[in-house]
């Protein structure tokens, strides 16, 4: 069976005696004290509990529980919170900024480019499929002249290419 986890993140303390910030939990069956199933997690982030300033995050959870923590204060992003990952929060932060003017004309332009985009990608398709043919019948033609010099018979070539005999005699 596949692993199930919970996150839970948290803008309070919930555990006042433990000064950890990140806690791994699992359900214990009481009557044997048994984890009830090892692959059913719990995880609580008690962002209050992180205290690490920008310049101390050292691992990428740090940077994302420090800007879980943070985004909302940021005026600019920092340049420590670099990376795809983070490209792509910035940007979706950014968007959700929009007024509603602004974010009609967004996904108007979203909707512009995947159509230019599906016009291109299925013009490119047509000229590929266009470019095999035209290099298939290319290829028939000079196997017939081929065959031609040879002094094979038309109707023979013909068989062998699968151009039509007048197309073969066109050839000569």
């Amino acid at each position: 069976m596949n692993a199930v986890y919970t996150i839970a993140i948290v803008d309070f303390v919930l555990f006042d005696n433990d000064e950890n910030y990140l806690h791994d939990v699992k359900l214990i069956e009481e009557r044997t004290g048994k984890v009830f199933y090892d692959k059913l997690v719990y995880k609580y982030l008690e962002l209050p509990k992180f205290t690490k300033l920008l310049e101390e995050l050292e691992t990428d959870f740090e940077r994302w529980v420090f800007l879980l923590k943070a985004l909302p204060t940021f005026e600019s992003r920092p340049l420590e919170l670099k990376g795809k990952i983070f490209d792509k929060l910035f940007r979706a932060a950014e968007i959700s900024q929009l007024t509603s003017e602004e974010m009609e004309t967004y996904k108007k332009s979203i909707t512009e480019y995947a159509d230019v985009q599906n016009a291109m990608l299925y013009a490119s398709e047509e000229a590929m499929e266009r470019g095999r043919r035209e290099g298939i019948e290319m290829r028939d033609k000079q196997i017939a002249l081929n065959c031609l010099k040879l002094g094979m018979p038309v109707e023979e070539i013909a068989k062998i290419t699968g151009l039509s005999p007048d197309q073969v005699k066109g050839l000569q």
